[in-house]
């Protein structure tokens, strides 16, 4: 049951999970992309979902190896400390620095890419943007290059973006840097009917129903899905 509510824990996006879980697992430095792009409309739960695939892989991983580190940085610190030229890579990339070689997947997790994107061409980015972008870019080169020298450690970097693929800039949109994207639609009538269901669920209100608890979410999750 305890594994159950694991993978269960993103109600209507099953599938964006299931697909980035194996490309976070995957063993073979030079077939396996390093950094992916979780991409979707505001609101669509992209940070939401950067969480459950945090908590899927710690738990997946940590049953067969040892336990996953995790670091979280947004694209908007790394543009104000870019301002300050104050961003030091070395905080998330450590076995670069110290030559420390530490065993286990490392989660790498870049929040708001679209802070530092342009409107249509890098001639109108900012300064800081170009910075800022450059900053990541190493970020990622140095993850590669980690995995690359054969350490024990695996890093993973998601990037989450509104930008399509078309829409990010060439030095990030390539092989090398993040390699693929994986697209978060807004959900359909079905996926939003199972959504309700787990957020019901989860509501005190429906343990005193008893024996006609599911049937009573189910209704509920009926008539509130089409209205949204």
């Amino acid at each position: 049951q305890g594994d159950d509510n694991v993978h269960h824990s993103c109600p209507g996006y099953e599938s964006v999970l299931e697909e980035l879980i194996p490309l976070a697992t995957m063993d073979d430095p030079n077939g396996a992309p390093t950094a992916v792009v979780l991409s979707g409309c505001a609101g669509v739960g992209k940070t939401r979902m950067a969480s459950w695939f945090e908590q899927v892989l710690s738990h997946d991983v940590a049953s067969s190896e040892q336990a996953v580190t995790v670091s979280t940085i947004s694209a908007k610190d790394i543009l104000l400390d870019e301002a300050t030229s104050s961003f030091d890579q070395s905080k998330f990339l450590d076995e670069r620095k110290s030559g420390a070689k530490c065993s286990g997947r490392r989660l790498l997790i870049i929040d708001d890419l679209d802070a530092i994107i342009g409107n249509e061409d890098e001639a109108d980015s900012s300064s800081e943007q170009l910075r800022a972008l450059n900053a990541i870019v190493k970020l990622i080169d140095g993850a590669i290059a980690i995995n690359t020298d054969a350490l024990p450690s695996r890093y993973f970097v998601l990037g989450i973006s509104r930008a399509s693929w078309a829409q990010l800039p060439l030095q990030l949109a390539r092989v090398g840097r993040f390699e693929k994207v994986v697209t978060m639609s807004v959900p359909t009538l079905g996926q939003r009917k199972d959504i309700f269901k787990f957020w019901l669920s989860t509501l005190p209100f429906f343990d005193s129903i008893d024996d006609a608890r599911d049937l009573t979410i189910t209704q509920w999750a009926d008539l509130l899905a089409p209205r949204t």
